[in-house]
């Protein structure tokens, strides 16, 4: 008489299962932390950005620029401090000026800045004295 097949998985077969689980787990793990870290990226790069821009905006309430030359400045913002290095250069139009404004982590006061985030824009100088910021 014939016995009836086992019903079930066998011992093996439930190990491969498990293997080939647990492998695609940790590629999931792995992109996930993969998308954390470009979050917190995505988040400094926002942030410098912002700083950027509000260089710029403060050049343009102050109405004075001068010809050419630079500036280093820190800011903080959001939890976080940021050194800020501003390039002054003339333009064709006299009453314009072009700025370059970098920003990076604040890592220490004697560090090279490295730059998150670059902005170029243009003031231009109204005769009263207020600037008009052009990006």
């Amino acid at each position: 008489m014939r016995r009836p097949p086992p019903e079930g998985f066998t011992l093996l077969e439930v190990l491969v299962a498990l293997a080939i689980a647990s492998i695609a787990a940790m590629g999931l793990l792995v992109t996930a932390q993969r998308q954390l870290s470009q979050i917190a990226s995505l988040q400094d790069r926002t942030l410098a950005a912002i700083v950027a821009n509000n260089e710029l905006v403060q050049l343009q309430l102050q109405g004075m620029i001068p010809d050419n030359g630079g500036r280093d400045d820190q800011v903080d913002l959001g939890g976080q401090h940021w050194a800020v290095h501003l390039v002054f250069a003339p333009t064709p139009a006299p009453s314009v000026r072009r700025v370059d404004v970098q920003v990076g982590p604040r890592v220490d006061l004697f560090a090279t800045l490295q730059p998150l985030y670059t902005l170029v824009g243009y003031v231009h100088l109204l005769p009263q004295g207020q600037g008009h910021v052009i990006y």
